[in-house]
């Protein structure tokens, strides 16, 4: 990933430390997305791939690019690996 840091927050099923048992409500979730936006301003690129938010230092397009190849790929095939199905949505969602 030439040029590109990117940090996964899990924003969806898993949190930072013992994680998350539930995904976040899409609102709540967005939320997340916005304040990381505001969080690191223009300098970084922030990227939803749920259940993650992507963050990247390099331009825009790559962040997407490895996003896609990277993160979305992985996690599509580690769902399928382990995970007959997607987790249940919580009541507030």
């Amino acid at each position: 990933m030439l040029g590109v840091a990117a940090s996964l927050f899990a924003s969806g099923c898993c949190g930072p430390g013992l994680g998350r048992t539930t995904p976040l409500p899409p609102a709540e979730y967005e939320s997340h997305i916005a304040s990381r936006r505001a969080e690191y301003g223009p300098e970084l690129t922030v990227l939803a791939a749920p259940p993650f938010a992507v963050v990247g230092d390099g331009p825009p397009d790559w962040v997407k690019q490895d996003t896609y190849e990277v993160v979305n790929v992985a996690a599509r095939l580690l769902k399928e690996q382990y995970f007959d199905r997607d987790p249940a949505r919580s009541s507030t969602s």
